[in-house]
């Protein structure tokens, strides 16, 4: 979040959980769409600068659109002197780096089961190279499904390089594991294990966050039909028409 900060004491450096928002509302043949971005682990006072700055909607949309496409946030108009666009050099490195994870994920996926004999192993490599405002990273994603596809594993493993290693974590960890308890997937078992940012580490004690839960899931429509749905479960017969 560096460049929306105009930050150039490294404070805000090191990797930041993002969320990033399509919102659609209207008719379904029209829609409006607008864009939002959520900083769920700054502090109040970087989150309110960031807040000011991308009340602007055109801001907002540079934004957006350079995050998915670069990887990174640019400088905000209001803080460059010049085009505040992203620079030849910049935009040529970050394309750059993700043809290249792009090419070596699909080598990956494409020989490594062979060479190994594991199947249905999904493999892929991200890097992004640093400069001012970003550290250089490189991670590692996998994904594998066991039992039937009963257990399912995925994670992001890396390093952060940081110039100081106190501004980040040096190592990502990153594990999901999920068991579907019953056949149709409805009730599920899941546990984690995420890297912390700064902030985040300061509170939970620690540069990970671990947790295991449960939950469900059903699909419907309309409520109408989830309702009819379990009153057949329950009583065996289907609801009664009303005249």
């Amino acid at each position: 979040v560096a460049p929306l900060l105009n930050d150039t004491t490294g404070q805000y450096k090191s990797r930041t959980p993002i969320e990033c928002e399509l919102l659609i509302t209207g008719k379904l043949f029209s829609p409006e769409i607008r864009f939002n971005i959520n900083f769920p682990s700054i502090d109040a006072t970087a989150r309110a600068r960031i807040e000011s700055v991308l009340g602007d909607e055109a801001e907002l949309n540079r934004q957006v659109f350079s995050f998915l496409l670069f990887r990174t946030f640019i400088t905000p108009l209001i803080y460059n002197s010049n085009t505040g666009g992203v620079t030849a050099g910049s935009a040529a490195s970050s394309t750059g780096s993700e043809m290249l994870s792009n090419r070596v994920s699909e080598f990956l996926n494409t020989y490594f089961g062979t060479l190994t004999g594991i199947r249905d192993l999904q493999l892929g490599l991200n890097y992004r190279p640093g400069n001012q405002t970003n550290n250089e990273t490189v991670d590692l994603a996998l994904s594998k499904q066991f039992l039937d596809n009963r257990v399912s594993v995925d994670g992001n493993f890396g390093v952060n390089n940081s110039p100081t290693k106190s501004n980040s974590n040096s190592f990502i960890g990153d594990v999901n594991v999920e068991y579907k308890l019953s056949q149709d997937g409805k009730f599920r078992l899941k546990g984690f294990n995420k890297s912390n940012d700064n902030s985040q580490a300061a509170l939970a004690g620690g540069n990970y966050t671990q947790g295991v839960g449960f939950f469900y899931r059903e699909e419907f429509e309309t409520f109408g039909e989830l309702y009819r749905r379990y009153l057949k479960k329950i009583t065996g017969k289907k609801p009664e028409k009303k005249n």
